[in-house]
């Protein structure tokens, strides 16, 4: 994906007469984007990806629960309580990572994971 700044150069460029050639050859890309870029009436926007579902979703809310009433619950035990049966070492990485960031009722683990990148 190109830049604003690209974008705009490509557009100026254009408006110079230099061919599409030309213009992915002075911008560094392909021509294929410069096409793109030119047949666009606005410049690119970014968004995020919507999240993609976990496993541990359908279990958040009863995690939520229990740390709720204990914040200083084990991970091992919130594991055996809300019935886990996936990977051991998601309790410890996830009761670490809930540690360092001292976790809130309302932080859900789609927000420590984006805070982590």
């Amino acid at each position: 994906m190109i830049s604003l700044d690209q974008w705009a150069q490509i557009r100026f460029l254009r408006g110079q007469g230099l061919s599409i050639r030309k213009i992915a050859a002075e911008v560094g890309c392909a021509k294929r984007t410069v096409e793109r870029a030119l047949a666009s009436d606005c410049p690119p926007e970014y968004s995020r990806r919507p999240a993609k579902p976990t496993t541990f979703d359908p279990y958040e809310p009863a995690v939520r629960a229990l740390l709720a009433e204990s914040p200083r619950l084990n991970a091992k035990v919130i594991a055996q309580r809300v019935g886990w049966e996936g990977s051991e070492s998601w309790p410890e990485s996830a009761r670490s990572t809930c540690h360092q960031t001292r976790l809130t009722p309302w932080t859900t683990c789609r927000d420590m994971r984006s805070s982590a990148t």
